[in-house]
């Protein structure tokens, strides 16, 4: 069910989520119609009722929201210090004796498209390629083959500071797929967020307005807001699939610095 959403265009999945939810309103009244005589209704008393529960379910859509935006930006700061290491092992490896600065250049090369080639596509079907592991591990191998043997000498620091700046990437490698899988609101959440949509917009239903015309463009507005809001969430909620999700960009321009390399 995830993959075919997330296969949807954005533009046609933000109109399908709208129209379901103005069809469940257009339902609702129905019914509404059909089964409540308004004449016996308490109409102060429901439509205060009903301004409860929206006013709630708002503020349970915004906690979720939030959340949701909290773990986007922990998933943006996790690929942007990923980049940032890559860069700093770069500028490091221009200290190295050659063969091993070009070597090490290369390798830092093939992590990068790696990433943006294979491993992103890969988040982006839910996947968890680690084709970018491999470059990781030929920088360490080429490191521990190049050991300063004087411990007294000028790169001996370039070099340590090289190991524990690659095995940060590392780390940072498996916090992204850590969090492509597992930085999402969990079934329950999801559960409790379509029931309490549902039961707002039954509630939305009872709320009585003489004029015809204002009911219908307050139930437009109530449905329209909703399915955006649940557009949003739907957009954010894995950081790396969804519309507004985390993209390769600050690797990408990594890649293309020519002068940097």
């Amino acid at each position: 069910m995830v993959d075919f959403i997330y296969s949807i265009h954005p533009y046609f999945l933000r109109l399908a989520i709208n129209i379901l939810i103005l069809l469940i309103l257009l339902f609702g009244n129905l019914l509404v119609r059909r089964y409540c005589n308004r004449d016996n209704i308490d109409h102060d008393a429901v439509n205060g009722i009903s301004a409860i529960v929206s006013m709630m379910y708002a503020i349970f859509i915004g906690f979720v929201i939030f959340a949701s935006v909290n773990n986007l930006a922990t998933a943006e700061d996790s690929a942007r210090t990923e980049a940032h290491l890559v860069s700093t092992l770069n500028y490091d490896a221009s200290f190295l004796p050659e063969p091993a600065k070009n070597e090490a250049k290369e390798i830092l090369k093939t992590y990068l498209n790696d990433v943006i080639t294979i491993e992103w596509p890969s988040l982006k079907q839910g996947g968890e390629n680690r084709a970018a592991l491999e470059p990781l591990k030929q920088l360490k191998a080429l490191l521990l083959n190049n050991k300063p043997a004087d411990s007294h000498a000028v790169d001996v620091n370039v070099w340590t500071d090289m190991m524990q700046q690659t095995n940060n990437l590392f780390q940072e490698h498996e916090d992204r797929m850590h969090f492509s899988k597992n930085l999402s609101l969990s079934k329950g959440v999801w559960y409790c967020l379509i029931v309490a949509t549902l039961v707002m917009l039954v509630s939305s239903c009872f709320f009585f307005f003489e004029d015809r015309r204002k009911y219908v463009v307050m139930l437009t507005c109530i449905g329209i807001i909703t399915g955006l809001l649940l557009f949003l969430e739907t957009s954010i909620n894995f950081p790396y699939r969804g519309y507004y999700g985390v993209t390769s960009e600050g690797f990408q321009a990594l890649l293309e610095q020519q002068d940097f390399w």
